[in-house]
């Protein structure tokens, strides 16, 4: 019953791929897409779970990591589960989120906007981006946005920041021929 009524939370929110709950070993007890949940899986390894064992770490936002179970990517955020009776600590409850999914939405955002966006945690990280990045190229000052989200610095192009992530954006500079320059005053 409990794995139906996160079934119908996740189905409200899209952006959403999975609510799980796990004991403090690491071990799932329900999840919204898997009934039974798969007994032998263990995801102790995981950073949003290593984050909450040794102290309540509030909403924490992991990397982007590969899936135990199918072959998608996804980050998750996490929180711990109310302690034991006794106190302590008692496992975590963890949502997968798809970057495709930021993705798709900074892609419709961008348009008249900005050339780009990315959500980037504190340490630099990317989740999620618009345009996707192509190797070796600073995709449109996303780069450099994240850099300066990891300095902890606030600057113009940090638009929301909260949870340990945020949200950048990149524009592009002005090139020689575009509307711009054309409409500057002679000189």
């Amino acid at each position: 019953q409990l794995s139906r009524r996160l079934g119908r939370t996740q189905a409200a929110l899209p952006q959403i791929q999975a609510i799980w709950a796990f004991d403090a070993a690491g071990h799932p007890l329900v999840a919204s897409t898997v009934t039974p949940v798969p007994a032998g899986l263990d995801n102790s390894d995981r950073d949003y779970f290593r984050a909450q064992v040794t102290h309540d770490a509030g909403t924490f936002i992991g990397d982007i990591v590969q899936a135990k179970i199918g072959g998608f990517r996804f980050f998750v955020m996490s929180a711990r589960r109310p302690e034991r009776p006794g106190g302590g600590f008692n496992g975590i409850v963890a949502i997968s989120v798809l970057p495709g999914h930021f993705r798709e939405f900074y892609g419709r955002l961008s348009h008249g906007v900005a050339d780009s966006f990315g959500l980037v945690r504190s340490d630099g990280a990317f989740l999620a981006r618009f345009p996707a990045a192509r190797e070796g190229l600073d995709v449109l000052g996303l780069e450099a946005a994240a850099a300066l989200t990891a300095q902890r610095t606030r600057e113009p192009r940090c638009l929301v920041e909260q949870f340990g992530v945020a949200v950048v954006r990149g524009v592009r500079p002005p090139r020689r021929g575009d509307d711009v320059e054309r409409d500057a005053p002679a000189g």
